[in-house]
């Protein structure tokens, strides 16, 4: 039963995401004034079900990079296509890097979900990457 569950849930994530992304193409023709900056709640939500998903295909024994890209890229779709790139309270980010944006923030929602499934050099990376926001001042 477990694995039957995530492939349905997988399958269901996958046509939410690939609706998200026949949005761009939708927002794309809309007029660039309506389009508003990605707010935290957008940004928690689509990094929500990119880290479900990708969790989901790495239990599926998925490998790490496709199910990551795969997710990364369909973010970064909805960021460009919806948002033009632009995060609110924050700098418009161009095309290069959203991707990079995505994967990252990405990889630290995964790792909240599923931190036992992802590659021994990313666990070792969030190590050490925790471990340094922990060690710097508080405002």
């Amino acid at each position: 039963m477990g694995k039957r569950f995530f492939l349905l849930a997988s399958t269901g994530l996958i046509v939410l995401i690939g609706a998200l992304q026949g949005s761009v193409s939708l927002a794309q023709q809309t007029n660039a004034n309506t389009l508003k900056p990605a707010s935290g709640k957008d940004l928690y939500v689509y990094f929500g079900i990119g880290a479900t998903s990708t969790c989901s295909l790495l239990m599926q024994d998925i490998p790490f990079k496709p199910a990551l890209t795969a997710n990364a890229e369909a973010i970064s779709s909805v960021l460009l296509g919806l948002h033009k790139g632009q995060i609110e309270n924050g700098k418009k980010l161009e095309n290069n890097e959203v991707m990079l944006f995505s994967a990252n923030n990405l990889i630290l929602r995964s790792s909240e979900l599923c931190f036992d499934k992802l590659p021994a050099e990313v666990k070792e990376s969030l190590k050490k990457f925790k471990s340094q926001g922990e060690s710097r001042p508080k405002p």
